[in-house]
């Protein structure tokens, strides 16, 4: 019985560092059907240069950075 109540603590610890990095990651922003996604409201407190873009073929938001500047001749 020792054996089963140490290995349920193991576990109880796993799932408890499981849950604190899954806090810490960012998630994905749900997409309603025929709802556009706010993609201002999901561009604020990005990095400078930095903004949120809706892939109109998947319904995806992706992130991208928008501080290149055009080749100069």
């Amino acid at each position: 019985m020792h054996i089963l109540g140490q290995l349920r603590e193991r576990v109880k610890r796993r799932r408890a560092q499981a849950a604190k990095e899954a806090a810490k990651t960012p998630l994905k922003a749900p997409i309603i059907e025929n709802q556009q996604p706010d993609l201002a409201e999901l561009s604020k407190g990005l990095p400078s240069g930095w903004q949120a873009y809706l892939d109109e073929a998947s319904k995806q938001v992706y992130y991208g950075n928008v501080t290149w500047s055009r080749p100069t001749k």
